[in-house]
Order: C-alpha cells, then structure tokens, then sequence
C-alpha cells in the first residue's frame, strides 16, 4: 500500500518557479548579528584579495605616473589690512550693524581683488601675454586655433577677445584671495612655475589695487553727493502719496481696525501678517473649531476600530468586552454552571430533576452574557455614529466661517502692511536727509583704509605637488578602495560560498562541510558527456577519490565522518528510520558522486550498506569500481532475483556492496520510474541496513523527482563557489513535495584555511600534525 502511494503521487512541476519559497528562511538558531560580522569580511577579503590588492596597485600606480608628469608650483604671499571707512559704511539704504557690515565690505574688496579688470590691468603691466611661463598655448589649442582660422576666418578683434580669455583662466587658476578669520587681514597668493613671477603678480596686483581704491572712493563721494538732491525729493513724494493712501483705505474698508500696532524687530520688520489673524476673533474661532475637529476624528477613529472588530465577529478583543466586570461575573459563572452540569450529568443523568435545574441555569446564564454583550455592542454602535455626527457638525461650522475669515483676514493684513510700507518711506526720508551731511564729510577724506602688512617675495620651497602625501593618500584609497571592490565583487557573485548562504537559501541544515582536495587523480579520464539511454556505459575508468580507503588520516575522511555521523543523527529524529538515502545535487560536477560513494564506505563501517549507481546516464561509480560488465541496477530491474547472485566487489570495503549501472537496455528509463524501482529498493532495505542512491542531478532530468519519493532521506550536495543560488533554490522547490525527508545540505569544495572550515582548524591542525 505504501508502494503504491508513492507511484501514484503527482509529483510537482517546479520548473518554471522563479521566486522560491525557500529564499530568506533562516535555519533555527542560526546565529544572527546586526553589527559587523568579521568573519565574513575576512570571507570576503580572503576569496578576492587578488582583486584588491590590484586595484590598490593600479591606483597607486597611477598617482605615480600623475605626479611625476606635475611641475612644481611655486606660491608668493601678501597680506593686506583693510578697515571699513566712514564713506563705505555711510549709505543711503544702510540699516544693518557693524560687524555684518565689515563682513559685506571684507567680502567685496576680496572680490575686487578678484576681478578681470584688476587681472587685465596686471597682465597688460607685466605683459605676461608676452611671457612663456605664465602663459604657452598647447599644442592640441594651437592645433585647434590654425584650423578653424583655415575653415573660418575671424576678425581680429574677436581672436584677441579669445587670447584675453585664456589669459583670464590662467590669472584665476594662480590666484588665491583668503580672509584671515575673525581679523581684517586679506591673504593674496599667486601660483606659478616661476617664484620670481608669482611674486611679481602679487606685488603688481596689490598697487594696482590700491590705486584702484583711492580713486574709486573720491569719484563715488562725488557721485553720492550729485545724486542727493534728486532722491530726496522723490522720497518725500513718496512718503506723502503712501500716507494718503493708508487713510483712503481705512475709510473705504471695515476690519481694519483688527490691525493692531506691531512692534519692530531688529531688522526693521514685523511678522505682520501672524500678529493680524492672531487678533482676528474670527480666527481664534476656527482654531478652536479645529481642534475640536482633531479631537472628534480621533473619537471616530476609535470607534471605527471598534466597529471594525464587531463587523469580523472579533467581540471578545473589545476593550469594553474586557474590563466590563459584569461580563467577567457571568462568564466566569457560567463556567462553574457548566462544570457542575457537566459533573451531574455523569452522576445524575439526564432525567434528574437537579441537572434539569442546572441546565435550566446555565441557559440562562449564557443568555443574560449573550445580552450583555450585545448591549455593549449597540453602545460601541451609538459611540461611532454619535462621532460621526459630531464630527460633520464640527466641519460644517468650519465651512461657514471660512468665507468671513478670509475677507476679515485680507482687510486687516492690507491695512496694516500700508501702514507699515507709509512708515518706512518716512524713515526712509529723514534718514537720507541726516546722511547727505555725512556724504560731504566722507568726501573730503584722504587717509588710506588699506595697508600692506607684507609685500610678496619669490619663494624657495614649491608649494604643491605634495608627492608624498598624494602617495600616502592615494595608498590608502587603493586599500579602501580594493576592500570595495572585493565586497562589489562578492556582492556579484551568484554561487553558493557560505553556511548563511545554505541556511537561506534551502531552509534545511547544512549536514557538513567537504574541503577542497588537494589530491589529484592519478590518471586523467577522458571528457565524459551524458549518454541517451540504451546506449553502454563508459568501459574505462574514472577516478572517485576515496577518502576513507586511500586517505583515512585527510581532513577530507575526517569531514566524511562527520558528515556519516550527521546523517545519522539525523535520521534518528526522523519519525520513520532512514534506510535508504538519495544523494543528489542541482547539476553535474558538483560532488554528489564522491559524497555518495565515501558516505557508502562509511557507513559500512559499522553497518551492511549498498552503494547504488541510478545514474544511468553517466555511470562514474559504475566506471570506478570496474562494474561496467557486470549486471547491475538495469538488469535488477527486470529480473530482481539477481540481487541474492550479486558477487561482492574485492574493490570495496567488506560490508559494502556496489550495484552498477548494468548492461544498457532501451527500457532502463521507463522501469527506473516505475514500480519496479519501489520494488528493488524495498527489497535492497530487507537484505542491507543502509542503502545509499547516487541520483542524477535534479534540475536537468526528471528520474531524480521519482527516486526522492522512493528514498527515506535525501543529501543535496552543492559545490562552493559553483553552485548558484538560483540552482540551489530551485533544487529545492524540486524537491518540495518530499521536503520533509530532506535530511540536509552538503557544501563541497571548501577552502580548508578559511572560516567556513570549522574556522580554518582543518588547515592548522593537520599541519601541525605534518
């Protein structure tokens, strides 16, 4: 019955699944850290330092070559101090305090010192267009400039125009104007492949400057006081139509008188808009309304929830439910009522007048708790729509006075921003008026605000390029930068690496961890390809490395014998013992051939075990052990007497028996997944204690889905650094059905120094035992 259960399942088509349902699963008490984990980063680090190192290298090499091909760069320093005068800080519109104003004035000499009109007259005093350190035209430009002087020529002027242009860039990429925080004091710099140039344009630049300076200021007294007159005529016309019109509009609008008088701030302005809806009454009105809105949507809120629990039939999660002690008295009566019905019943009877009365109480106890409930209830029900109710009211008041807000609000605010704009043109006059004397004074003024501290001397020492400290930096960025690389680099790869990355990815332990052999094979095979059935298996041989025969002492035995022991502790939990093990992998060259047959030979050890070859296709346990004229599992198929005729193979362990492939026959596919193959296993369960199936790979043909029905317990086998995340989860969506006979996952080819080694102690220990 049981066989039969198995041939007849419809096994499910996984193939076409492309989000898994094992993606993010998290083996139980997997070990979790929010923080940084190190072992990963030295994971991560120790797979890709090639990578890393160079990147690190590259750069390095590249800062190299850069600064090599830099010039030096030589640096000449003035220092200027510049003090605000009276002129500068005197103006018509000037309200702000001191020290802003010695920042503004700092800002704009600087920027002066700055500016192409000073550069020009600096470049055509030195003439530094005639001079080949300052400026020597590419070869590229000089390229560019003769051939579109052949296909377009241009006037004169405008070639001129493109010289002074370049001459500009270069005079700004040299020049550097500091301020000295928290002083007076300016720093001008120039920077040049020549100390006696730079010097001289810093020298040249500062006296251009401070003629500049002494000219400018007599010329804009003279220009300030001319320009006096014409202003304060048009100011007090202003002042004078602004009055007017702010009496005009307090006659011709009601609510103006909601503008109460605003005291200035520092700035000469007020919020005056806030202070006139803040003294509107209507105003004040709507904000309680508004208030009283937020209270009223969170009552309904509230009572919507409660609403919402009662429509899901939810009535027992209603705080009102709860805490109602009338409701806890009855229940917790009814119980009682029923515990001693309940005990009547069993001694009484039925027809006993006592349980009658008891049943007579309990119905109506339960009634009475019906009816409390349902009261509680219509009150949840009358407190929602009360809310409701209050809450339309409250937003139909708010609608009503919105109109009479916004036409009492606009009054107020136009009238008192009229007022405000009158007051400042009355200011503004008779502040200029007080100024005009000042302009005079400031005119007569002779005395320099503008010193030279120290004037700019051809430097010794090149100020840029720091070679060393590039090569430093840029050391460091390489190694930042290669530790970037080599997480993008892993962030990129898509295969299997990890005990994470199994647990995650196929929701089922990790049974063990293969290292990587060093061993290679003796004889190298020819390249294997799979065979269609009915065709004969290969007749040479190909290398298995066998552990626990030819190295017991390796660190690969040591992991097989884990890994045996895993398997059976395993499968002790399982609620049916574990006689038959499949052990299969995502595609081919991942493993599984090698784990099935050391898992064989270790479990025949202690126990009779039969090592089956179900990969007819491609026979390698067939091929190892030198069955390829023997009959084997296709011949079993057909005539499952031969088992009892099976001779024991000298090449195997003593309680180990190996099945092959068999003789090839066109029907071996169709009666691997047939009733057959149930019939052979249970047979081979009846004569072994242990039977382990080397399956086919479970993504490219479909025998391997029937022999995980059959198996008691499967091992998937997957290959660090090889097997695909994808392949492993879709491996095991195959695999769904039986899942619960997935004993575990295998990770083969692990680096034996690394931490997923069981932290590196199969590289340290044999080491030392070496």
């Amino acid at each position: 019955m049981a066989s039969q259960k198995i041939v007849t399942r419809s096994p499910r088509d996984n193939a076409i699944e492309v989000e898994p349902r094992f993606v993010g699963y998290a083996a139980p008490g997997a070990y979790t850290n929010n923080g940084i984990e190190w072992h990963r980063v030295h994971r991560v680090l120790r797979r890709h330092w090639r990578l890393a190192l160079a990147f690190a290298f590259g750069l390095e090499l590249l800062l190299l070559l850069i600064v090599a091909m830099i010039h030096n760069s030589y640096e000449a320093h003035a220092t200027l101090e510049i003090t605000p005068t009276a002129t500068e800080t005197v103006s018509l519109h000037d309200t702000t305090p001191a020290s802003p104003v010695q920042q503004d004035y700092l800002d704009t000499q600087s920027e002066i010192l700055r500016s192409d009109y000073l550069a020009l007259k600096v470049i055509n005093h030195l003439q530094l267009d005639q001079n080949k350190t300052f400026y020597t035209p590419t070869l590229l430009g000089r390229i560019v400039t003769t051939m579109k002087s052949w296909w377009s020529p241009q006037p004169q002027e405008r070639t001129r125009q493109e010289m002074i242009d370049h001459l500009l860039t270069v005079f700004r990429n040299g020049l550097s104007v500091n301020q000295v925080k928290n002083s007076l004091l300016v720093n001008v710099s120039f920077s040049s492949e020549s100390p006696q140039l730079s010097a001289s344009i810093v020298n040249d630049l500062v006296e251009q400057y401070l003629q500049d300076a002494t000219k400018s200021k007599f010329e804009a007294a003279q220009r300030a006081a001319k320009s006096m007159d014409p202003e304060l005529k048009d100011l007090k016309k202003s002042a004078d139509a602004m009055n007017d019109e702010v009496a005009n509009f307090q006659k011709t609008h009601e609510g103006t008188e909601l503008a109460a008088p605003l005291p200035l701030d520092d700035n000469g302005s007020a919020d005056t808009l806030g202070a006139a809806l803040s003294s509107n009454p209507i105003a004040t009105r709507v904000a309680e309304l508004n208030q009283q809105l937020t209270q009223s949507i969170a009552d309904r809120l509230q009572q919507e929830s409660y609403i919402r629990l009662l429509n899901q039939g939810r009535n027992d999660d209603l705080p009102q439910m709860k805490d109602s002690p009338l409701i806890q008295q009855l229940t917790q009566r009814l119980v009682d009522s029923r515990a001693q019905l309940a005990q009547a019943l069993a001694v009484y009877g039925g027809n006993n007048p006592q349980v009658r009365k008891l049943q007579q109480q309990t119905a109506e106890l339960d009634k009475q708790l019906n009816l409390e409930r349902q009261r509680i209830a219509d009150q949840v029900k009358a407190a929602y729509n009360s809310a409701r109710l209050r809450e339309g009211l409250i937003r139909k008041s708010m609608g009503e006075l919105k109109g009479q807000l916004d036409a009492s609000n606009a009054n107020a605010v136009r009238f008192d921003m009229l007022r405000r704009e009158a007051q400042a043109q009355s200011n503004l006059y008779v502040q200029t008026a007080s100024k005009v004397r000042q302009l005079a004074v400031s005119g007569a003024l002779s005395a320099s605000n503008i010193r030279v501290l120290s004037s700019a001397v051809p430097p010794v020492r090149p100020a840029s390029p720091k070679r060393l400290e590039i090569l430093s930096i840029g050391l460091l960025l390489g190694l930042v930068g290669g530790m970037a690389v080599a997480f993008v680099a892993e962030g990129m790869d898509d295969t299997v690496s990890s005990l994470d990355d199994v647990h995650k990815l196929a929701g089922v332990p990790a049974l063990g961890l293969l290292p990587r052999s060093a061993a290679r094979a003796r004889r190298v095979a020819p390249k294997l390809a799979y065979s269609r059935p009915g065709l004969s298996a290969p007749k040479y041989r190909v290398p298995v490395l066998h552990f626990l025969t030819e190295r017991p002492d390796s660190p690969e035995a040591e992991a097989m014998r884990s890994l045996e022991t895993a398997i059976r502790i395993s499968a002790q939990t399982k609620e049916h013992p574990v006689k038959t093990i499949l052990v299969t992998s995502a595609f081919p060259k991942e493993g599984k051939t090698t784990v099935a047959s050391n898992l064989a030979a270790a479990l025949s050890r202690n126990f009779k075990t039969c090592l089956i070859d179900a990969d007819i296709r491609h026979p390698v346990i067939t091929s190892a052990y030198g069955l390829s004229e023997r009959r084997g599992l296709q011949d079993a198929l057909i005539r499952p007497g031969i088992i009892d005729e099976l001779p024991r193979d000298p090449m195997a362990p003593p309680n180990l028996t190996v099945l092959g492939a068999g003789v090839s026959n066109p029907s071996a596919m169709d009666r691997l997944t047939s009733d057959a193959m149930v019939k052979l296993v249970d047979q081979l369960k009846g004569k072994f204690d242990y039977v382990v199936i080397d399956s086919p790979p479970v993504i490219p043909f479909a025998e391997s889905k029937w022999l995980s029905a059959i198996a008691d317990g499967i091992v998937v086998v997957a290959r660090c650094s090889t097997t695909t995340r994808r392949a492993l989860t879709w491996t095991m969506n195959i695999l769904d059905d039986v899942q619960s006979k997935v004993l575990g996952v295998v990770l083969n080819g692990v680096d034996p120094g690394s931490e997923e080694a069981y932290g590196g102690v199969y590289r340290r220990y044999y080491s030392r035992s070496a």
